[in-house]
C-alpha cells in the first residue's frame, strides 16, 4: 500500500507545464555477491559462508558486505512496482562484488552477473517501452579496473553479458566494442555513456586511453545537438571524494593527473550541451559543481548505491542505506526538475522501499539546474541545519554522526566544487 501511495503522488507531481516529461531511474553499485550467506555468514569475511564463525544475518543485506540476491530482486521489484514504465534506466555500473581473496570473482562470475541482472531488468520492465542503458563501472571486469584497449574483451562483454539485448542501436554496438563508450538519441535527448574507469587508478600512461577523449569531442561537435539535451553518464566521477578530499579518482600508473583536467577540459568547452552529468562510484548521495574561470559551467549528480558496504577511501570508513533514484526531466525547459530518492531502511530492519526524500521539497530548490544548485551550495555553507540535512542524505539516512569539525566540512565543500587536479 505504501509503494501504491507513493507512485499516486509521484505521478501527481509529475506534470509540468513547461513540456514533454521523461522519467529516468538510476540504479548503480549493486555489488551481487552470490556467496553472502545469511545463515551462517562471517561479516568478517564478506558475509560469505562460515560453518564455525558464521551467524544469522539479515536476509536483506549487512553494512560489512555486498548485496545479497534479496536485496537485489527487491530493489527491481520496487522500482516496478513505483514508476513500471520509465522512459529510461540507466544502470551506472558496478555490478560484482569487491572481495579479493583468497582471488578476486573471476571474468566468468562477472559475466554471469551481468546476464542475471540484464535478465532480471528486461523480465520486470518487458511490458514497456523503457530503453536500459548500460553503464560500465571498475568491478565490471576481473580484476577490478582491468580494461583493456581491445576489441575482442569488449564484443565479449557484449555477447556474454547479454549486453547485444538492451544495448539500443547496431551503432552504440560497434562503439561500445571500441573501449565500453558509445552514444545514441532518443525523446530529444543525446546520451553519451563513458568508460571512464579507463582513467581510476589506471595501468594507461597515455593522456587518451582508447582514444575516448577524441571521440566525446567528436559527438559533442555535432551542431545538429541542441543546448541542454546531453546527458553525459559514467561510472567513476572526476575530481575528489566529498568524504576524503585527498582520495582523486582519476590517476594512472606514474601518478599523474593529467587525465582529471583533460576530461574536464572537454565538459568546459562544451558544456552549453551538456544539460546533467550523472555518476555512480563512491555508494553515495551528492552533487557536484563544475567551474572554469570561476564561473560554474556544468553540473553533475552521484547516486548513492545498492549496496550497504562501509566503503574506505582514505581514513574515511561510511555506510548508507541501499538507494535507486528516479528523475523527472522536462524536455522542453532541457532541465532536470526533480528526483525522487528511494531507499531500504536497512538500518533499522525495514523491508519494504520507500521514499526518503524529493530534492525539490528537501532543498526548497525549482530545478535542478547550475544556478539551482550553485545557490544550494551557497546557502549549505551558511545554513547549519540546511548543511546538516545534505549530510543526512549523503549516507541516505544512515546514522554515521554529524560533521561537526573543520575537515569533515571542507572535505564536503571541496568535493563538491573543485574537480581540478591543477590551480584554475
Amino acid at each position: 500500500m505504501k509503494l501504491l501511495v507513493i507512485a499516486i503522488v509521484l505521478m501527481a507531481s509529475n506534470h509540468y507545464c513547461h513540456g514533454v516529461v521523461v522519467k529516468v531511474w538510476q540504479i548503480t553499485d549493486i555489488h551481487l555477491d552470490g556467496y553472502y550467506s545469511s545463515t551462517s555468514g562471517q561479516p568478517q569475511n564478506w558475509c560469505h559462508f562460515d560453518a564455525e564463525d558464521g551467524k544469522a544475518l539479515n536476509a536483506l543485506g549487512d553494512f560489512n558486505c555486498d548485496s545479497p540476491w534479496p536485496l537485489v530482486s527487491s530493489v527491481i521489484k520496487a522500482m516496478q512496482d513505483i514508476e513500471p514504465n520509465p522512459d529510461f534506466i540507466l544502470w551506472t555500473g558496478d555490478s560484482s562484488p569487491h572481495f579479493s581473496k583468497p582471488q578476486p570473482p573471476s571474468m566468468e562470475y562477472v559475466l554471469t552477473v551481468e546476464q542475471r541482472l540484464t535478465d532480471l531488468l528486461t523480465s520486470h520492465f518487458n511490458g514497456s517501452n523503457t530503453q536500459i542503458i548500460p553503464v560500465l563501472g571498475n568491478h565490471d571486469t576481473s580484476p577490478a579496473g582491468n580494461f583493456p584497449d581491445n576489441s575482442t574483451f569488449y564484443k565479449q562483454f557484449r555477447q556474454e553479458g547479454h549486453w547485444d539485448a538492451i544495448l539500443p542501436s547496431e551503432g552504440a554496438k560497434v562503439e561500445f566494442q571500441e573501449c565500453g563508450y558509445y552514444h545514441f538519441k532518443a525523446r530529444g535527448l543525446t546520451f553519451v555513456v563513458l568508460n571512464t574507469n579507463l582513467y581510476y587508478k589506471t595501468k594507461f600512461t597515455e593522456t587518451d586511453p582508447c582514444r575516448q577523449l577524441k571521440w566525446l569531442e567528436g559527438v559533442l561537435q555535432d551542431p545538429d545537438l541542441a543546448p541542454r539535451s546531453v546527458i553525459l553518464s559514467a561510472h567513476v566521477p572526476p575530481g575528489f571524494f566529498e568524504r576524503s578530499s585527498t582520495v582523486a579518482f582519476f590517476t594512472n600508473a606514474l601518478h599523474e593527473n593529467k587525465i582529471n583536467d583533460l576530461y574536464l577540459d572537454v565538459l568546459m568547452r562544451y558544456s552549453d550541451k551538456i544539460m546533467i552529468q550523472l555518476y555512480g562510484h563512491t555508494h553515495t548521495d551528492t552533487f557536484r559543481l563544475y567551474s572554469s574561470n570561476d564561473q560554474v559551467k556544468s553540473i553533475g549528480l552521484i547516486a548513492p548505491s545498492v549496496t550497504p558496504l562501509v566503503t574506505k577511501f582514505g581514513d574515511e570508513s561510511t555506510s548508507a542505506n541501499p538507494g535507486v533514484r528516479l528523475y523527472t526531466i522536462d524536455l522542453g525547459l532541457g532541465r532536470v526538475m526533480d528526483y525522487h530518492q528511494y531507499y531500504l531502511d536497512l538500518e533499522h530492519n525495514h523491508t519494504t522501499w520507500s521514499l526518503a526524500y524529493t530534492f525539490r521539497n528537501a532543498y526548497g530548490t525549482p530545478d535542478l539546474t547550475i544556478k539551482s544548485l550553485e545557490t544550494l551550495f551557497q546557502n549549505m555553507q551558511t545554513n547549519e541545519t540546511l548543511f546538516q540535512l545534505y549530510y543526512k542524505h549523503n549516507t541516505l539516512l544512515y546514522d554515521n554522526g554529524p560533521c561537526d569539525g573543520d575537515l569533515c566540512r571542507r572535505a564536503q565543500y571541496c568535493g563538491i566544487s573543485d574537480a581540478w587536479l591543477t590551480t584554475r
